[in-house]
């Protein structure tokens, strides 16, 4: 399976006065290696060191070979980049949507129910085109210092690159209601991040796994999924409708 983008896009963040965890950043020693997760003393946020390239984190640059297939720039970070992962507070509530841009419409995915287990094709479409989701205009107030739910942004260089929203259903699932990466960032880890931290906050409350869904249309996003270790798990033909464009919505599952 290829590698692939961030399940939904991201807009450029504009830049901010001050960045919402450096006051509370600890410094790692010099021999701590890149890969390291350096807490705040809130556990809430976290500093992230190490190199994030096409989804990969490691502690070293890696050589990207060129595609057959021309793709979009993604931008490759270095080891002096710290991705700050901070709960959502009051301040940061502006940069929620400006995580919001267009994604690649190429493809499908075409599941199928055999024995009570599903499996799934990909079909690709012949032009490729962009779509974008609405913003969300939520209250954002109740996802701030909540136990059951939460925002979780990812900044870089005191840019909003990503954010992931997350709720604690009734199932004992951590429901992925968002997740969402800077164009420019996807492909680069940042997502995988994010969906790691959405996970260690479902274990700390004794979630048995996470769920999210997708439209069947939205194929880099069930790619990522997958790779993530999301298993597809249902289907609706209905919800989607009234928007002739997509046949079914997808329900991926991960179990811990």
């Amino acid at each position: 399976m290829i590698e692939t983008p961030q399940a939904r896009g991201g807009s450029t963040c504009s830049p901010r006065k001050a960045n919402p965890c450096s006051e509370r950043e600890r410094t790692l020693p010099k021999d701590t290696p890149p890969t390291k997760n350096a807490y705040h003393p809130n556990k809430d946020s976290f500093t992230f060191y190490g190199i994030i390239n096409r989804g990969h984190i490691n502690n070293r640059l890696k050589k990207i070979e060129p595609k057959t297939r021309p793709e979009r720039k993604c931008i490759r970070l270095t080891h002096e980049s710290k991705l700050i992962i901070s709960p959502l507070t009051d301040d940061l509530i502006e940069d929620i949507n400006k995580t919001n841009d267009p994604f690649r419409i190429y493809g499908r995915v075409v599941p199928r129910l055999q024995s009570g287990k599903w499996s799934y094709e990909e079909v690709l479409f012949d032009e490729e085109t962009e779509t974008r989701f609405p913003d969300d205009h939520l209250e954002w107030d109740q996802y701030i210092d909540r136990e059951d739910k939460k925002v979780f942004l990812a900044y870089l260089n005191d840019s909003c690159i990503g954010q992931i929203r997350v709720v604690k259903e009734w199932n004992r699932f951590c429901y992925i209601e968002n997740i969402a990466t800077k164009r420019e960032y996807r492909g680069s880890g940042v997502g995988k991040v994010l969906l790691h931290q959405a996970e260690e906050w479902a274990r700390e409350r004794s979630l048995i796994g996470m769920s999210l869904e997708a439209q069947d249309d939205n194929l880099d996003a069930c790619r990522f999924y997958v790779k993530q270790g999301f298993k597809l798990g249902g289907v609706d033909t209905l919800k989607q409708a009234y928007n002739p464009n997509i046949d079914a919505t997808l329900y991926w599952y991960k179990l811990f």
